[in-house]
């Protein structure tokens, strides 16, 4: 019920045109009118209202109210895997924000420009002592970080630079820094910040990577024409705040 009344209201402030029948469902307009975005609260960290990435999400709302299309907003918590379920039965037209590769271009439209850019880090713990052989100043090499192991969640993109460590997969957020805060691997690949919720900054050792551009995607598998009408209007009409 509480998860119902929150989308709601998040509906009703970013597309005040919106209207809630009775019974609590949203009274769709004809099926060109709308667009249904998923996104998860693990990259980015929407949850905590980071001013950063709310501007992002009132950004992409704001592109497709500009050409009259009703937006309704669905959280998933930390499952991502759901939002990409979702997309694929055609539950969802799109989702904020994704890291382009070969596989996912298979699957879904890109929006034109990136929505998003990120500066990349790997992590590790100020108490792990081994780690202290890299430079915090300088993008390390596959070499450099080739005797060190990292955490990822499994089926979520990670960088080429890491691909010569030892790699151990996880099977959510929680588990992840569980496992690295108990020393089970060395260090994680996360978005600056994203760590606050489990530890204090002053207890990592950061090392910058890269900088990694996130976009809006749409669904293309089961309805090809409403997925690039979507992109298309998106593409015309975002314009980033500064």
């Amino acid at each position: 019920m509480f998860k119902f009344f929150l989308y709601s209201l998040i509906a009703l402030i970013l597309s005040p045109i919106y209207a809630v029948d009775l019974e609590g469902h949203f009274k769709l307009p004809e099926y060109n009118d709308f667009v249904r975005i998923g996104y998860a609260n693990f990259y980015p960290t929407l949850n905590d209202q980071d001013e950063a990435t709310t501007q992002i999400v009132n950004d992409v709302c704001k592109a497709f109210r500009k050409a009259h299309i009703y937006v309704v907003l669905s959280h998933y918590d930390e499952e991502w895997g759901h939002v990409i379920n979702d997309l694929q039965s055609r539950k969802l037209d799109a989702s904020i924000w994704w890291y382009k590769t070969p596989q996912r271009e298979k699957l879904y439209l890109f929006s034109d420009k990136p929505i998003i850019e990120v500066s990349s880090v790997i992590v590790g713990l100020q108490s792990n002592q081994k780690i202290k052989k890299l430079s915090t100043s300088t993008i390390p090499s596959n070499e450099d970080l080739k005797p060190y192991s990292i955490g990822y969640i499994d089926g979520f993109f990670t960088p080429s630079v890491t691909d010569d460590m030892k790699k151990v997969p996880v099977k959510n957020e929680s588990e992840l820094f569980e496992k690295f805060i108990s020393g089970e691997f060395d260090f994680i690949y996360t978005p600056k910040g994203s760590t606050a919720r489990y530890i204090n900054d002053d207890e990592l050792y950061t090392v910058y990577i890269n900088k990694s551009q996130g976009y809006i995607i749409f669904s293309n598998q089961k309805d090809p024409k409403r997925a690039s009408m979507l992109k298309s209007i998106f593409d015309y009409n975002f314009k980033p705040s500064k």
